[in-house]
């Protein structure tokens, strides 16, 4: 098998970057509705990897665009959702949990 082969056979399939496509949506000059309607097609694991990427005020406007139903599902997959859920405010907070 030549090298060139052998290299590919290791390298690990690249994963398209969702996580910079939701922040793309939130940056992006659209409507709520448009946002919203993008969002829906995302996974809230892609969502969650997003909030890094995103300032204090952009992560409130998603979580104001999403709910909290969803909101409590993208908690689920970060790893450390008090940073995230202070920003918000206790009793956002307390209602995602």
């Amino acid at each position: 098998m030549a090298d060139k082969e052998k290299e590919m056979m290791t390298e690990a399939p690249s994963r398209p970057d969702y996580a910079s496509a939701v922040a793309d949506i939130i940056h992006g000059k659209r409507t709520r509705d448009e946002k919203l309607e993008l969002l829906k097609d995302f996974h809230e694991s892609d969502i969650a990897d997003a909030l890094p990427l995103l300032t204090s005020q952009e992560r409130k406007t998603l979580f104001s665009l999403i709910g909290e139903d969803m909101a409590s599902e993208i908690m689920a997959y970060v790893e450390d959702p008090a940073e995230y859920l202070k920003e918000i405010g206790v009793d956002a907070a307390a209602d995602l949990l």
